[in-house]
């Protein structure tokens, strides 16, 4: 009974290791590529409004909370980095 529990947290743990590096390399960038990713969508959804894709528009128009509430998150996660870079 033992053993496959420890085979299961082995499992859990080759499933993390990718997970962590995505956040680590999230966590890394700065907080103008979300301010710009933020602008170009809604950018990008004035245009296909514009152009009359309504639906393309929403569907692109979405993606601006969405970047915002992600960079928010990764940076509450680790404001040390943001604060290290405004004393320089």
């Amino acid at each position: 009974m033992a053993q496959p529990i420890r085979e299961v947290r082995g499992r859990l743990e080759e499933a993390r290791e990718p997970t962590i590096s995505v956040f680590e390399q999230l966590s890394n960038l700065p907080s103008s590529t979300y301010w710009l990713s933020m602008v170009g969508s809604m950018l990008a959804s004035l245009g296909l409004f514009l152009t009359g894709r309504r639906w393309e528009s929403l569907f692109v128009g979405l993606w601006v909370p969405t970047v915002l509430l992600s960079g928010l998150f990764y940076k509450m996660l680790r404001p040390e980095r943001e604060i290290r870079s405004m004393l320089r």
